[in-house]
């Protein structure tokens, strides 16, 4: 199995999180105070995970992120 050439988490993956976590938020906050009625739930799944395959896409790896054999 490859393995990275260190223990921090690679950028990509740093950067799909956060994307997810923000994500989340402003579903939630357009939810709470702007939508009536809510959102459905597979739209909320829809925009949840074009953000983090949006952000995964768009960031490029970090000179750091290397695979040792």
């Amino acid at each position: 199995m490859a393995r990275m050439a260190n223990a921090a988490p690679a950028q990509k993956v740093v950067a799909t999180t956060v994307a997810s976590a923000v994500a989340t938020i402003l579903i939630w906050a357009l939810n709470t105070y702007v939508l009536e009625p809510n959102m459905p739930d597979y739209i909320m799944g829809a925009i949840l995970t074009i953000c983090t395959a949006l952000a995964g896409y768009l960031t490029p790896p970090a000179s750091r992120d290397r695979i040792v054999p």
